[in-house]
């Protein structure tokens, strides 16, 4: 959980704050971000809704990798 503790620090938001949002202890928020238990699916769509880290990488055993974004089509070459 590199990507949630670095955001975390940056953002200068205590284990705390994010336990309670979740609903957890800091000590049980504290385990799930030091990798201890994983973060169990319903906590993955706050924390991406809060945090704006993807689902994709805070669960990626659940959701896989990120789908690749839609290509833009090139509309300089369809001017022509």
């Amino acid at each position: 959980m590199y990507k949630l503790k670095k955001w975390r620090k940056d953002h200068n938001v205590s284990q705390q704050t994010l336990g309670r949002l979740l609903g957890l202890t800091k000590q049980q928020y504290g385990r799930i971000e030091n990798g201890q238990f994983k973060l169990k699916p319903e906590y993955v769509l706050i924390l991406e809704k809060f945090t704006g880290i993807s689902r994709y990488d805070l669960r990626p055993d659940i959701y896989g990798r990120e789908p690749p974004s839609a290509v833009q089509p090139d509309v300089e070459a369809m001017a022509s």
